[in-house]
This record gives structure tokens, C-alpha cells and sequence, in this order.
């Protein structure tokens, strides 16, 4: 039966009604894994990025990339071989061929060729990514040789700054230019301040560093290491503290840093108010430096001040003489009044050496392996010890050599130094009459109490006459008794008193070879490098308003 226009209508937009119902529920009570579909998303994204020649070529077509555009630089130079020159135009290919740093002029015409892609975005990506590379991966090296390069390195740094604006011509653009647009501090002077100050600082940077390829060895990395450690210098003392273990975290992931790093923050802690014995320091500082007192590890600790090595050394003697007499002596948890006599010796000893048992050398104790690396250069085999477990302390202490032994009942021996009946330079040395216990010996001590004294007052009394004896007193011929010789810095009249200036302090201490060393950017502090606390040099630095610090110096905070 016909219908009327109308009648069409209504059942032409039931109809659809109806689909629509249909359709949205079709799919109900369904559920979708989309993780297959966000994984074949990241392979298609990473193979556009690909692409975009993220990816360094080998070394070997890059270097005859650069050799074509060396020996002819006039031709025509084809987009692959442009590409390739860009990954190579400052480190070239190591020993093979050189980059193009120290050549002005074909440096030049390379970012001139590099700049004509502005109107073909994807090319362009391609070799900006390639000098993006170089720029993050340049070896500094020594000042001498970055010299000649400096001034094509701060025109790749301008041009990678000015050209990022052109990369974005196209519908896609890589993760990798969101990147650095975000992070365009990277191409500046100061490029990793920015992450030195942030609380999610170390996770930001590596975030950043994996998005766009900078490697550990890049000089990125070495800057924002060392940017974190001179803006943890600046907190307050405590703070600075606190975050030590962070930071030798950081360092030991990075060795091209670490003398400088390791540098910076040993003269920090040396500069705290306390300076209380940090063991995690001084491990790692000995793990990379050796024990400070060793000539032969005078090179790696010469560039720290006298205050910052001290105060390592004393550390360090603290140390070994606790490990001797807790770990290495028979009565070691019970053997506390040596240990705290010793102790109190420690600022007085010169350096020391542990001659190791049977016993001790063949544990497998982890705190004694420890002990044995860290004493690298000053273990000897002991032989003739009587007991296995006994070992030997020796303590050289001005012009005279003590030695202790862990077994009990043996005695303290002391020695003159240049007549000991024993040499410390050979491997192994004899705990018998034959050498440590030999009756060439000056004193035989007794660990026993007498009647009047314990033999802690002995010992002291022997020690007392003897440093003194051998650090600059002299006996008078009139009366026997040890008097001081005079300092270097002791006069017969005080010189005249003269008013402060920094040019005045400066002057008084060149005079007198004493060290100056300004620290106001990190602490406040000036100081002086004299441990003199009495004297002419003492009283005019008291004059001028500094403050004496024991085993540190003279201080002063400057406004």
C-alpha cells in the first residue's frame, strides 16, 4: 500500500534510531588489550626517529666522508656524505681522521651546507642531529688543544641554538626536538645549572640524557656532576653532610671528574665547623688516592691543600690504629686502654705499617680484606711471631720506631729509626730477637702497672722526652733539661703591627712562605695556612681578626 512523504519519513528515522541502538551496543561486555597496539605505536615511532638519523654511523664511512671533503672541498658535496661529516666534524674518527675543529674555513662551509636545508625540514633534522651529536660528544681534552678548536665549537653552539626553530616543518615531529626545545639550556653556557638545583634533579638529567643520546663520557655529564657538587658546597654544613653519600655516588659513576670532583668536595668538608670523621670519605678518597702520607701517592694528593689532606691523614691514622687494636689484636674488643693511648699519639705519628700473621693474612674476612687494600704499600708478612694470630703494629714517630703486638704479653719496643735492625722496605720482617724484638732496641715497655703509675704514665713520660727530642728541642748544657729551639716564625723583638688589608695579608705571608687561601664563594672564610698559635705571625693575625683552628690554621669570615 503507498505511503505519503510523511509516512517514509517516520520510518526512515526509526530505522536510524534503531541502528544507532544496535550499534553502541554491539561491542558491549567487551574489553580491549591495547598494549599490542602501544607497542607497535613505539616501533613505528621509533623507526621514524630512525629515520631522522638519530643513529651515529660507523666510524670507518665517516672518516672517507671527511677525506673527500678535505681533498676536494670545492666539489659538490652529495646529502650523505654532508650527514655523515656532521657526525665527525669535531672528534673526526679518533686516531683515524681528525675532525674539522681546527679548520675555520671548511668548518665554516659545512654549516653553510648544513643551513641550505632549511626549506626541506626532514634533511635538515637528519644533519642537525648529526652536529647535535658532535657538539655533546666533543673531547676536551687539555686547554692547548681545545684552543684552536674553540671558536668553530662556540659557532656549532650558536648555530645549533639559532636552527632549532626550522626543525618543526613537518606534520610528525620526533620526541627527540620536543626534547631539546624543553631543554634548550643544553646549548647554552651554563648548560646543566638548571638540573644542579632541583630536589628530582638526577632523574630529570638522566631522563633528558636518554632521550637524546648524550653518553656518560660526554662532557655534559662531566659538567652537571661538577655543577651539583660546587652548588652542594654552598649549603649549610649539615646539609652538605647529608647529601655526601649522594654525591660520591655520582662521582664514582663518572672517573673523568673525579680527581676535580673528589677535589671540591674534600676542601668543603675540610672548611665545615666540625670536621667530624667521615668514614665513607676517606674510604673513598684512599680507594682512588692511596693513603696521602705515601711518596708515592704524593701526585694525586698534591693539589689539595695542606688543611683538606690533614685532615684525611688524621682520619686515617684514627682509623688504623682502631682497626689494630679491635681487629688485629688477641684481646681486640678488650684492649681499649692501648687504643685510647694511642689514640692520643695519633697527630705525632709520621706513618705506620702492619706486620700481618698467618692468621690475618690468609682471612676472609671482609673487613680484613678491606684493611689489607686500603693498607696497600704498608703490609709486611710477619714471621717468627710465635702464635699465627699475632701481628705487628709499627709506628714511626719522628726519628724513632715503636712496634706493638696484638698477641698479649709481648712488650712495646722503640727504636732509633736509621739503627732499627729491620728494614720496612722488604716484604716480610721477623717478630723474634732477630729484629722487632731485637735488644738493640732503646726502650723494652712493659704494659704493667706499677705501684705509682699505670704503664700508661711510663710510656708517656719515654714518648714525651723523645718527640721532643726529635722535633726541634735541644738539651742545655748548663742544666740538662729540653728547652724549645726557636721557629722560623719566632724573632727576638715583635715586629710593628700592621693594619689590615687584603693586600697587607697577602704581602706578610708571601714573605714568610705561608699559603693563602681564599674560600668567601664557598664558606665566607679566609685563611691562613699557619699552625702556629703562638708568635709574631699569631699575633698579627689576631690583630687583624683571625681565629686559630687547631691542625687547620687561621681563619676569618670576610663580609
Amino acid at each position: 500500500m503507498p505511503t505519503g512523504k510523511g509516512g517514509m519519513a517516520s520510518r526512515l528515522s526509526s530505522l536510524s534510531q534503531r541502528m544507532r541502538q544496535i550499534n553502541d551496543t554491539a561491542f558491549g561486555g567487551l574489553t580491549f588489550d591495547l598494549r599490542q597496539l602501544e607497542r607497535e605505536v613505539g616501533t613505528l615511532r621509533k623507526w621514524l626517529n630512525d629515520a631522522e638519523g638519530t643513529n651515529a654511523p660507523p666510524d670507518d664511512i665517516i672518516a672517507t666522508a671527511i677525506r673527500r671533503f678535505v681533498g676536494s672541498p670545492n666539489d659538490k658535496v652529495s646529502f650523505r656524505d654532508l650527514q655523515l661529516i656532521t657526525f665527525g666534524c669535531l672528534n673526526g674518527t679518533g686516531d683515524t681522521v681528525p675532525g674539522l675543529g681546527d679548520k675555520k674555513n671548511l668548518f665554516h662551509r659545512l654549516l653553510d651546507l648544513v643551513a641550505k636545508l632549511r626549506d626541506r625540514p626532514r634533511l635538515l633534522r637528519r644533519c642537525y642531529r648529526g652536529l647535535l651529536s658532535s657538539y655533546f660528544n666533543y673531547d676536551f681534552g687539555d686547554s692547548t688543544r681545545f684552543a684552536p678548536v674553540k671558536p668553530q665549537f662556540e659557532s656549532l653552539q650558536a648555530f645549533l641554538l639559532n636552527e632549532i626553530g626550522c626543525l618543526e616543518g613537518t606534520a610528525y615531529v620526533p620526541d627527540w626536538i620536543k626534547t631539546l626545545r624543553q631543554h634548550v639550556n643544553l646549548l647554552s653556557n651554563e648548560p646543566t645549572k638548571r638540573y644542579s638545583t632541583a630536589e628530582t634533579a638526577d632523574a630529570e638529567f638522566r631522563s633528558v640524557c636518554s632521550q637524546l643520546d648524550i653518553s656518560k663520557r660526554s662532557w655534559i655529564q662531566n659538567r652537571y656532576l661538577i655543577d651539583r657538587i660546587e652548588h652542594a658546597a654552598k649549603a649549610p654544613d649539615d646539609e652538605f653532610r647529608a647529601g655526601l653519600p649522594h654525591l660520591l655516588g655520582l662521582l664514582q659513576e663518572n672517573g673523568q671528574v673525579l680527581n676535580s670532583g673528589l677535589r671540591l668536595i674534600l676542601e668543603r668538608y675540610a672548611d665545615c665547623s666540625e670536621r667530624t670523621q667521615n668514614l665513607a670519605l676517606s674510604d673513598f678518597a684512599v680507594k682512588f688516592w692511596g693513603i696521602p702520607w705515601l711518596p708515592s701517592n704524593s701526585g694525586r694528593w698534591f693539589a689539595l691543600s695542606a688543611s683538606a689532606r690533614q685532615m684525611i691523614v688524621d682520619w686515617l691514622k684514627l682509623e688504623f690504629i682502631q682497626q689494630f687494636f679491635s681487629v688485629l689484636a688477641e684481646d681486640g674488643t678488650n684492649d681499649r686502654r692501648r687504643l685510647k693511648f694511642w689514640r692520643s699519639y695519633h697527630d705525632k705519628i709520621d706513618d705506620m705499617y702492619f706486620a700481618l700473621g698467618r692468621t690475618a693474612q690468609a682471612s676472609l674476612s671482609r673487613d680484613l680484606a678491606e684493611l689489607r687494600k686500603k693498607m696497600t704499600g704498608r703490609v709486611l708478612e710477619l714471621l717468627n711471631g710465635g702464635s699465627a694470630h699475632n701481628n705487628a703494629f709499627i709506628m714511626q714517630i719522628g726519628r724513632f720506631t715503636v712496634v706493638e703486638f696484638g698477641a698479649k704479653g709481648n712488650a712495646c719496643f722503640v727504636f732509633e729509626k736509621d739503627r732499627a735492625p729491620f728494614n720496612l722496605n722488604q716484604r716480610s720482617i721477623s717478630g723474634d730477637r732477630t729484629e722487632l724484638k731485637s735488644q738493640d732496641c732503646l726502650h723494652r715497655l712493659l704494659h704493667v702497672d706499677g705501684a705509682s703509675e699505670p704503664w700508661e704514665g711510663k710510656f708517656r713520660g719515654i714518648l714525651s722526652e723523645l718527640i721532643g727530642s726529635s722535633s726541634g728541642t735541644r738539651r742545655s748544657s748548663n742544666d740538662g733539661r729540653l728547652r724549645a729551639a726557636p721557629s722560623s716564625t719566632t724573632q727576638q723583638s715583635a715586629p710593628p703591627l700592621l693594619s689590615y688589608s687584603r693586600g697587607a695579608l697577602e704581602a706578610f705571608c708571601k714573605s714568610r712562605n705561608i699559603k693563602v687561601r681564599d674560600l668567601t664563594e664557598v664558606s665566607g672564610n679566609l685563611w691562613v695556612e699557619s699552625h702556629e698559635a703562638e708568635g709574631n705571625v699569631a699575633q698579627q693575625l689576631r690583630t687583624w681578626g683571625f681565629q686559630f683552628r687547631q691542625s687547620r690554621g687561621w681563619w676569618r669570615k670576610v663580609s
